[in-house]
């Protein structure tokens, strides 16, 4: 597969993920929209590797990937929304975050993917 086919893949799921989160929300849902929301975060970041050639395979790659591509973009929102999207994933199986909770880092995370989304397909 190509790279700009593998990198507009990972950009479609990030976007499915994305209606998926907005509908579970909808179905008070928050442990599995939060959990689908880590998704649309790391497959956003997948992408932008995958456009440079890159594939990352383990979450400590997507992890170590993120916070370099913040530090070199000098763009520190995408760190703090990468460990906030991590928070979300832990959720899913501890169960401790409330609809409310979700919403809040929701608004925080939900630009920074957008954001990579668009450095992605320029």
């Amino acid at each position: 597969m190509s790279v700009s086919i593998l990198a507009e893949n990972y950009v479609n799921t990030s976007y499915m993920y994305l209606e998926n989160f907005k509908k579970l929300m909808k179905e008070n849902e928050p442990e599995k929209a939060g959990e689908v929301l880590w998704g649309a975060m790391a497959e956003s970041i997948r992408a932008f590797a995958a456009k440079d050639g890159f594939q990352i395979g383990s979450h400590d790659e997507l992890k170590n990937f993120a916070k370099e591509i913040s530090f070199n973009l000098k763009y520190s929102e995408l760190w703090d929304a990468f460990r906030k999207a991590e928070n979300l994933h832990s959720n899913f199986y501890e169960s401790r975050l409330k609809i409310e909770d979700v919403e809040e880092i929701a608004r925080e995370i939900e630009p920074v993917i957008i954001r990579i989304i668009s450095l992605t397909i320029k």
